[in-house]
């Protein structure tokens, strides 16, 4: 059998490797996608001509190399570097939440250290959103519904990119999220998988 996540996880920096999984949502402001099986997602970075290749739901056979991306102080993002399509099994598959963790609040999220990595897990959450729209720049927060002055920021170079979520300001909803640090950050930003 082909290796999991879990096992890309277990690896050690720089070492090619061949992974199936189901292809989740594509990756904020980089050029790919989340891996997801049972054991976690797994942040695949590849290019544009691959992406073209791959649906949502899609089954596939990856190929790259394992690393911490761009970690200087501190952990990094966990990554499959460079990868190739090796199968594509297709199939509109649901990907499995099976890992997903439904015990966290916004508060924990961003408490989260980033000396240690915690890109490689999803979370299900409840948070009340907030958009903050200035002449050159548009944030959205996701608060603590129950403690609102902790937030966590969604990864974005722009705000168009989660534009459909202006809808929900001031709500609060259930997301799907996973934690990112692509840029030597103090902190986590976060990555909306679903709502």
């Amino acid at each position: 059998a082909l290796p999991g996540v879990k096992e890309v996880f277990e690896a050690a920096d720089d070492t090619e490797m061949t992974v199936i999984g189901i292809a989740g949502p594509s990756l904020v402001n980089q050029m790919g996608f989340y891996l997801i099986d049972e054991d976690g997602i797994l942040a695949i970075k590849c290019t544009e001509a691959t992406m073209a290749l791959i649906n949502l739901g899609d089954k596939v056979v990856m190929k790259g190399t394992r690393v911490h991306y761009n970690p200087e102080g501190v952990i990094g993002q966990t990554t499959l570097l460079d990868s190739v399509l090796v199968e594509n099994l297709y199939g509109g598959h649901e990907y499995s939440t099976a890992s997903f963790d439904s015990t966290k609040t916004v508060s924990d999220l961003y408490s989260l250290s980033v000396q240690e990595d915690y890109t490689t897990k999803a979370y299900i959450l409840d948070v009340t959103v907030e958009v903050v729209e200035a002449a050159y720049y548009t944030n959205i927060y996701l608060h603590d519904p129950e403690n609102y002055e902790k937030s966590v920021r969604l990864y974005c170079s722009s705000a168009n990119q989660y534009a459909w979520l202006k809808q929900y300001a001031g709500q609060t909803i259930t997301v799907e999220i996973a934690v990112c640090n692509w840029n030597y950050k103090a902190y986590y930003a976060t990555c909306l998988l679903a709502v």
